[in-house]
């Protein structure tokens, strides 16, 4: 970090960039919601993203139960009603998910979801979540974006009133970092972090989960752990990996 620090400018009239009330790191959907409530709260605000590719599969499901353990995340019923309210406003949502529970599990996934507030019912080995959905993520941030600034531009260090850019310009206001990942690194944080792979199909899907979810044209995904950010390379076995888990999905040996 000291390295960074001493090849940045002095802070003057021609090294310092706009001003905002707000700059947001990160143009995923965590920071373009972040934005676009922050704008309609009556603030300015600028976002700044190094990249084009956060928050870019092709579907995102929002599922408010583990797929593996069918245990429903905290307060589940009332997250999934406000991302519900909330992206509907900005983008078409395909309302139900199905988790395809193998018969020696179903005790203990009846069993998570009592008392959950969550509506489900059972179709035979499947339990259909109605208020869950998937989405296109690109839509969306297209949407949440609209009309608020968008600078393309790297983040080399945020300091209290601003952040550093790759330009050599300092951009003041009060951060807000919502760089994910990649953004950890700039920090020198350590997060525990998730690559994996998404397969294309030419058969759309219906918001399918056991392993993978198949949603739209989308099957996904593997989850591998990385020690620290690096752009995703598929490794070996992955593409067999997920059409073995493609197939349990569709309740074939």
């Amino acid at each position: 970090m000291a390295s960074s620090v001493a090849a940045l400018p002095e802070r003057s009239e021609a090294a310092t960039g706009a001003s905002a009330d707000f700059v947001v790191v990160g143009a995923g959907i965590a920071g373009a919601v972040i934005a676009r409530l922050l704008v309609e709260a009556g603030r300015r605000v600028t976002v700044v993203a190094g990249g084009g590719g956060a928050s870019h599969a092709p579907a995102a499901v929002v599922n408010p139960v583990r797929a593996k353990r069918g245990k429903p995340v905290p307060d589940a019923a009332l997250a999934l009603a406000e991302a519900r309210d909330l992206y509907r406003r900005f983008t078409r949502l395909h309302l139900g998910l199905y988790h395809r529970v193998p018969e020696e599990a179903r005790e203990r996934w009846e069993r998570n979801l009592r008392g959950s507030g969550l509506g489900h019912r059972w179709q035979g080995a499947r339990l259909l979540l109605p208020e869950a959905f998937w989405l296109r993520p690109r839509p969306l941030l297209r949407a949440l974006l609209s009309g608020i600034p968008l600078l393309r531009d790297r983040v080399l260090l945020p300091e209290p009133g601003g952040v550093w850019l790759a330009s050599g310009r300092f951009l003041r206001g009060t951060v807000v970092w919502a760089a994910g990942a990649e953004g950890a690194g700039v920090l020198e944080e350590r997060p525990a972090l998730t690559a994996g792979s998404l397969l294309l199909v030419a058969e759309p899907g219906d918001g399918g989960i056991r392993e993978v979810f198949h949603a739209g044209g989308v099957v996904g995904g593997t989850y591998r752990p990385l020690e620290r950010f690096a752009e995703p390379v598929p490794t070996a076995g992955e593409l067999e990996e997920l059409i073995q888990k493609a197939a349990r999905l569709a309740g074939r040996p």
